[in-house]
């Protein structure tokens, strides 16, 4: 886990910021396998406004292609 802020505070604050809001954000989380432990859902990362969201573990192959999505819009 981030030690200050979470990747949802900090996909907000990018998002929010008017030089950076066009940055393609993927936010790559432990936070599913975590649930029962932590203040966070799967439904939270579902709804912040990154482009996409994936649960870690992943594999690499997978991570390429959702950047590569990403980075080709």
């Amino acid at each position: 886990m981030m030690p200050e802020k979470d990747g949802y505070a900090v996909c907000r604050e990018l998002k929010s910021n008017p030089q950076m809001n066009h940055i393609p954000i993927l936010l790559l989380t432990a936070v599913a396998s975590h649930v029962p432990t932590t203040r966070y859902t799967q439904e939270m990362g579902l709804e912040t406004e990154a482009d996409d969201y994936l649960d870690k573990p992943v594999e690499p192959n997978v991570l390429v292609k959702r950047i590569e999505s990403l980075l080709s819009k």
